[in-house]
Order: C-alpha cells, then structure tokens, then sequence
C-alpha cells in the first residue's frame, strides 16, 4: 500500500529532528572533552565542524556550565571567580580569533555563522560580568542557559525558573540579533506568558525587532517560527485557518501589526484566541474549533504551539497651543 503524503512527510519531520538531536549530542560530548580535558581549550576545530545551529548551543552549554560549576564552589553569595575566568578564557580567545576569520568577505554563510557566535559570546561575556559584580543567583537567572542531560539524552533551556526542553528543529545559518537589556526583559515576559499557557504581546515603534525578538527566541529554543503581515484585507476565514495551523502544528506564530485588522475580525479572532488558551490550560490533546461542528471532526492541539502579537505604538498627536 503507498504512503500517504502527510504521512511520509511526518516521517521525515522526525527523522529530521533524531539527526539534529544525534548532532548536539555528539558536539556537546567532543566540546566537554575539550573544554574540561585538554590544555589548550580551543574550540575552533569545533566551529569548523559543526554546523552553526550546533555551535551555538555548544557556547551556551560551556557557559552555563561554567557558571553553575562556580556556584558549586561558592563560599557564601560570592562565585569562585578564578574558576568561572578559567573555563571563560579559552571562550574569549577563540572569540578573538572569530573576528580576525570574519574579514573574508567571499563566504558569505561562514561569516554569517562567526559573526552569529561573536554576538552569543558577546553577551555571555557581558553577563558574566554582571554575574561576578552583582547578586549571583539573580543575574543568571535572568541570562539564557543550555544543559544537556547526559541520563535522559536531552537537551534543557532554562531562561528564569521556566524550563523549556530543546524542540531540535533544523535552522539554517542566520543573522543573530543583538541581545540587550531590553531583550532580556522580552525573553523573560515572554517565558513567564508560556508558563502560564499564555501567548505575548509586544507594543513598540516600527521596525524596532518586536517580531525578531520572538522569531530570535525561538530559534534559541530549536523551534520553527510562522510570521505573518497583517494588514486590513485579512478577514476572519484567513486567520482562523493560520491559528489552527499553529496550533495543529506546534509551532509559534507570530502577527507582525495585528492592530491594523479590522475590528470585526479582530473580535471573531479573539474569541478564538480564547477558546485555544482554555483548551491549553486544560491540556487537551483534541478539541472542536470555534465555529467548527462536531462532523467535521476535531482539531489536534500541540502543547508546544504559541502566538505572539505585535502592535505599533502610535504616539498621540501633538496638541495646539
């Protein structure tokens, strides 16, 4: 009998996922192996290897590693300074040696892939520092940390007291954005909103990264991020069908502008939105969408699926005198 479609295509979905998680694994090992066992501790064979995806969880795991191997030796609220700097100075020398690799202007998807990992160390080097000068436990929990767990081979995201477990979708070589204090507060709402099976809203000027800082944070998590333009044609029947999609999926989705959809779509919408974030809440594995009957059978709900909003902030208008 020949396969369905859907079914093949699953199929390699999964196969997907088994590979990339086959890969962090086998990077993370041969990183530990050269951070915590050879002399030099240099990771540049490691970039060079692995794809960027790879890479930058392998920065990430280094640096929590280092952070949570200096609370363990920490007398009091004060780390082991010379510890952390240890594990951190083989980091900040192969950092070095990223930039002066980046000068090739000819290969556009390597540079892409160290100017990405230059901004991760960047910032892990920038929250070090504020871990060292300030209170430890409440700086690192405010910075992105990764953690393979060697007994149940899975890799752990923890960003505050949320842990997410790494969803190993395949992501291809991007431009990282650059990480900031407010991106951090971002990151935080945004993991505090999912926790409470809720979705986001981020309110700003145009073209500031509202939506990057979603799509960025989801690729953070190893997981595939639908955008999508809104504007003033968009009706009910085109939107229903994309939340459905997101949630069937597991995917997050994000509406770049909502507030310029018509208010009564928006109303049809919301009450939609309201329903998903019940059945979210309740843990349903199948529900009956809004608007939907029962002989049309039931919409799959993947726990994974999120939605992100972003409106554009218009400033009120400047009064007469």
């Amino acid at each position: 009998e020949q396969q369905k479609i859907e079914d093949w295509l699953q199929t390699l979905v999964d196969e997907m996922k088994r590979t990339v998680k086959k890969t962090i694994e086998d990077a993370i090992l041969e990183a530990e192996q050269v951070i915590f066992q050879s002399a030099d501790k240099d990771i540049s064979g490691l970039i060079e290897k692995y794809p960027a995806q790879m890479c930058q969880i392998i920065l990430r795991a280094i640096w929590t590693h280092a952070v949570e191997q200096g609370r363990a030796e920490t007398t009091g609220k004060r780390p082991n300074k010379d510890l952390i700097q240890t594990e951190m100075s083989g980091i900040v020398n192969t950092l070095k040696d990223m930039l002066r690799k980046t000068e090739d202007p000819e290969d556009i998807l390597r540079r892409t892939k160290l100017e990405s990992l230059i901004t991760i160390q960047v910032y892990q080097t920038d929250a070090y520092n504020k871990i060292i000068g300030g209170d430890f436990e409440m700086e690192k929990q405010k910075t992105i940390r990764m953690e393979w767990k060697h007994e149940d081979r899975k890799l752990e995201v923890k960003i505050t007291d949320f842990s997410f477990k790494y969803f190993y979708e395949f992501l291809r070589a991007t431009e990282k954005l650059v990480i900031t204090p407010l991106t951090d507060r971002c990151y935080i709402s945004v993991a505090q909103a999912i926790n409470l099976q809720c979705g986001g809203c981020i309110i700003g000027p145009s073209s500031v990264g509202k939506t990057e800082t979603i799509k960025d944070m989801g690729r953070t998590l190893g997981l595939f991020v639908i955008n999508t333009n809104c504007s003033k044609e968009y009706n009910s029947a085109a939107l229903t069908k994309l939340l459905k999609g997101i949630v069937a999926t597991g995917v997050w989705g994000t509406f770049d502008q909502f507030n310029l959809i018509a208010h009564d779509v928006l109303s049809v919408i919301a009450s939609h939105i309201e329903v998903i974030a019940n059945v979210k809440r309740s843990g349903l594995a199948k529900f009956v969408y809004p608007g939907e009957s029962q002989d049309l059978g039931e919409t799959k709900h993947l726990p994974t699926s999120a939605y992100f909003l972003s409106l554009i902030h218009i400033s009120e208008p400047t009064r007469p005198y």
